[in-house]
């Protein structure tokens, strides 16, 4: 194969291999090449004749960006016509079970992934055979397709995996991996069994509602949505729908996305997609908005509910007249297909089909609204926050004054409240549960501070289960490092609401306190209240003389509901779609009130981690003026000054973080979260001993309070003070042992080399609870012992997990890197630009970020974007061990070794893990250099243990 007949994926892949490879002595790169490129022959060639002089990088780097001319397509190849076989196995990892079918960009197989042990789905794109003409022939539209699907995290949305190429004799494979779906499409389906009764159909349109919704707030348009690219795994109410094939989605706000050169709604030229199932617009080639996406999904719901397309005139109508009737007809109301459908079938999908794409539904979540319009009445749980007449009914019996008695409570009382049982499976009712939880702990943490009083902080109780003691495989106890649980149950019988609560020793589950609290269905005010005043009794606490509900609650029973729906979401938030919700019944709380400050605040926390799972700044913006607005209502929740802190800190405007933050916790002193975020704030601006100071004083004022221990330890450890952060660490682990959030000894243990024990506490914390962290620590330890596969397993998780964040992108492409997935780690690094452009966004001028921007260039061998981005920067890491650190790997990685091995003896000098420096593998080269032994021997005397 000439070098005339490279494709630009072709070049790429030599150039990037080249640039890796020249690094290294010329003993081992042999054996780089054998990892890098294995089976790849003619592109082994080709970096040989570059190391070896024979061609000229510079003319490759031009016929890179050159466009490659139509004869010469017809002579590249990727993919021969020959179909993948059964048991072959691409880039050494995917065997091929069988194949799942075909479309016209596409094949698609079921593959074991050896290296994750577990079955996917592999799509292969199809390329030019011959003379052939065929769509999708750039190993760039998978790049493209992987980005996109990435930024739609949503159960509802088929979860892609990885990216690869394989090379064949008969030419090479571009493939990508994705979730493996058990079951039929919504095609399949139609056509085996016709059209589906009202029941799974309203399931299946509610969660294609939330998998279209998902998109569009991550500035996705699908722009193939259509049966058959929605899988169904089992059927009636068990259902699960999935929405697959982003292959030629497109961003509605290119210029979020700076990495990706890929496609907008206003720049795409001809038709793409599926003519039967597009919008009038999308037929037109006009601009394309989410409203194209709307009509798409109209007429999958109308094919749903009546079996048929709604343009279509009978079984032998040829579907390319559908499209043209598209533009100048009305489509038959459904309810006339299907006598006795609903009404608000009729009318949604109708308005999902209106030509004029500004009279459809404004969003996805609309459609679902307009289908299942909220009941007239209230839902089971009817409980409401003040004004209305209370029917209070405590059942006190000479049996709690036995209780007080024989079950006498621990002086320190050490607490956590755990999820309220509750009869209904309703989601909203679950939540309500969790709301009241959370009121409960809010309650105890900042009326009893003064007493020998600790409460768990209500973020460190999510995902507790209120089990009894034989079914509780994490104890609590164990987990949360408490003596008592207050659990509670909620039921309702005979329009009679019935709250129990249970205050029991947290290590054998005894019941120690317990009181009944029956209320009238739809008569109940100030419950919260009575509730928490029981509670106070029962732990024997004194409620504060001042204590009352505060300003900006709600007389409106309706609003109080939403509200503590809307919390609770919060509360159990584990995906985008809980996140969703929370916000739909604040942003309804707030509309029936507003003069509902408290909702306003939480309105303004989901406002906040929607911004942080999508990046997007409308979200920040919405977060700032949500909570904003509570301010002029009630300027004492100290909950808005936290998110305003942390908008704050987003921005780059660190003397407006540290003044909310501080602002938060005086009025909030006993809140653990907050006095971390003002530490930690505090820390990072040059204060230490300010955030020392304020910690230590928390431990003194309750040293069995193990989360002031974690957080000072985390700072010492994350300032490379790892002698200060060993001790803490170890204290906040006896107090907790059994809670994930304590083992940030996984971390420490990395830092000084002690790869094995941090293996063995992740993969521990990992069986406990899974969190990103773990899994990325976890990585770590692997990838420093040489274990690359495993290291790229854990990696993988870590992103799956947490899927914004830009290094943990760059610590799967480094992996990748020494795992010989070259294709792979250059997708990483792309991404962990790609994320970081999203803070940049938010502030241009962050220098951390710019610099960690500047790294990822480099590592991607664009030294001229390196440098820009470096200037950019315009400031000095300061005191900071990993900044200085960074600067080293981008000097060294960008050819510039005398400022490497400056900023070298500053990092150092810092206190940066000289065991991290001696195991990063970008500064093999300059390790033969005396200088670098003489740097490191000076600094012998800091050395970290």
């Amino acid at each position: 194969m000439t070098s005339d007949n490279w494709s630009q994926e072709d070049l790429k892949l030599i150039m990037s291999v080249y640039y890796l490879v020249r690094k290294l002595p010329h003993q081992e790169r042999s054996s780089a090449l054998d990892r890098l490129l294995p089976g790849s022959t003619f592109h082994r060639q080709a970096v040989e004749q570059l190391l070896a002089g024979n061609l000229k990088g510079d003319s490759i780097c031009s016929l890179i960006s050159d466009e490659v001319s139509s004869d010469s397509q017809s002579v590249k190849q990727s993919v021969s016509k020959s179909e993948l076989r059964t048991g072959e196995v691409l880039a050494g990892r995917f065997e091929i079970v069988e194949r799942l079918g075909h479309g016209g960009m596409a094949y698609v197989y079921e593959a074991k992934d050896k290296k994750r042990r577990c079955r996917v789905a592999l799509k292969v794109v199809r390329r030019t055979v011959g003379g052939e003409a065929s769509a999708g022939n750039d190993f760039g539209s998978i790049v493209k397709e992987v980005n996109i699907s990435l930024q739609v995290a949503h159960r509802n949305v088929c979860r892609v995996f990885d990216i690869g190429q394989h090379v064949r004799e008969d030419g090479q494979v571009n493939f990508l991996t994705m979730e493996l779906l058990p079951g039929e499409t919504l095609s399949a389906r139609l056509n085996r069994t016709g059209r589906l009764d009202t029941a799974e159909a309203a399931e299946i349109a509610r969660q294609l509602c939330e998998a279209l919704q998902a998109a569009h707030d991550a500035e996705v348009l699908h722009r193939d949505f259509k049966c058959s690219n929605i899988m169904l795994i089992n059927s009636g109410r068990d259902v699960r729908a999935v929405v697959t094939d982003f292959g030629i989605a497109c961003w509605t706000q290119p210029e979020h996305y700076l990495t990706d050169s890929g496609r907008s709604a206003e720049t795409i030229q001809g038709i793409a997609g599926t003519p039967v199932y597009m919008s009038p617009e999308q037929l037109r080639r006009h601009k394309l908005t989410e409203a194209s996406d709307i009509y798409s999904l109209g007429l999958v719901l109308y094919e749903m509910v009546t079996g048929r397309r709604p343009f279509q005139r009978d079984s032998d109508d040829s579907p390319q007249l559908e499209p043209n009737r598209r533009l100048t007809e009305d489509p038959q109301p459904p309810a006339k297909v299907v006598p006795g459908l609903g009404e608000n079938w009729n009318k949604s999908i109708l308005r999902c089909l209106e030509r004029d794409p500004a009279k459809r539904f404004p969003s996805a979540r609309a459609v679902w609204e307009g289908l299942n319009p909220p009941p007239a009445k209230p839902l089971l749980l009817k409980i409401a926050a003040v004004v209305a007449s209370i029917l209070l009914v405590i059942a006190l019996s000479q049996s709690q004054a036995l209780q007080i008695l024989l079950n006498p409570l621990p002086q320190q009382k050490n607490i956590a409240v755990l999820p309220f049982r509750l009869a209904s499976t309703n989601p909203d009712d679950q939540a309500f549960s969790y709301g009241f939880m959370k009121s409960a702990t809010e309650f105890l943490s900042q009326c009893c501070s003064s007493e020998r009083v600790w409460v768990v902080p209500f973020s460190r109780v999510r995902g507790q289960h209120n089990t009894s003691a034989h079914e509780n495989a994490k104890h609590p106890a164990s987990a949360l490092g408490v003596n008592l649980l207050v659990t509670g149950e909620l039921g309702n019988a005979q329009g009679v609401l019935q709250l129990s609560i249970e205050v029991k020793d947290a290590k054998t589950f005894k019941i120690l306190r317990s009181r009944v609290v029956k209320i009238p269905d739809g008569q109940v005010a100030a419950l919260e209240d009575q509730m928490l005043e029981q509670l106070a009794e029962m732990l024997e606490l004194k409620i504060p003389s001042g204590h009352k509900r505060p300003v900006g609650y709600t007389a409106n029973s309706r609003a109080y509901e939403l509200w503590q729906q809307g919390r609770g979401y919060l509360a159990q938030q584990q995906n985008l779609q809980d996140l969703d919700q929370a916000i739909t019944k604040l942003e309804q709380a707030v509309q029936m009130d507003n003069n509902f400050a408290v909702a306003f605040a939480d309105l303004g926390d989901a406002y906040y981690r929607k911004y942080s799972y999508t990046g997007l700044l409308k979200w920040l913006d919405k977060a700032e003026e949500a909570s904003s607005r509570s301010i002029p209502i009630n300027g004492k929740l100290s909950q808005v000054y936290v998110t305003l802190g942390k908008i704050s800190q987003k921005k780059g405007y660190w003397r407006s973080a540290i003044s909310e933050f501080e602002q938060a916790h005086n009025l909030d002193p006993a809140s653990d979260d907050t006095r971390c975020l003002l530490a930690t704030a505090y820390y990072e601006h040059n204060q230490q001993p300010k955030a020392e100071s304020l910690l230590h004083d928390a431990i003194n004022h309750n040293p069995e309070s193990w989360t002031s221990y974690d957080c000072l330890g985390v700072l010492y450890y994350h300032s490379s003070r790892y002698r200060d952060a060993e001790p803490l660490l170890l204290t906040a682990t006896r107090l907790a042992p059994g809670n994930p959030i304590a083992h940030q000894l996984g971390g420490l243990y990395l830092a000084q080399g002690k790869f094995k024990e941090a293996a063995e506490i992740e993969t521990e914390a990992i069986k406990t609870t899974p969190t990103y962290a773990a899994h990325s620590n976890l990585g770590t330890a692997r990838f420093y012992l040489k274990e690359y596969d495993a290291a790229v397993e854990s990696f993988t998780e870590a992103t799956h997990l947490r899927s914004g964040d830009h290094r943990l992108w760059r610590n799967l492409g480094d992996a990748d890197t020494l795992a010989g997935n070259l294709a792979e780690a250059l997708a990483d690094y792309h991404r962990a630009i790609q994320e970081l452009n999203k803070d940049l966004k938010v502030n241009p001028n962050d220098c951390s970020k710019l610099e960690f921007l500047s790294l990822y260039f480099a590592k991607l061998g664009e030294k001229r974007h390196a440098m820009q981005t470096l200037t950019q920067a315009k400031c000095r890491p300061g005191n900071d061990p990993e900044l200085i650190f960074n600067l080293v790997l981008i000097y060294e990685l960008i050819g510039q070794r005398n400022q490497a091995l400056a900023e070298l003896g500053s990092a150092v000098e810092a206190g940066y893990s000289r065991q991290e420096i001696q195991n990063a593998f970008e500064l093999e080269q300059m390790r033969k250099d005396k200088r670098y032994q003489e740097i490191m021997d000076k600094g012998n005397s800091r050395k970290l243990v």
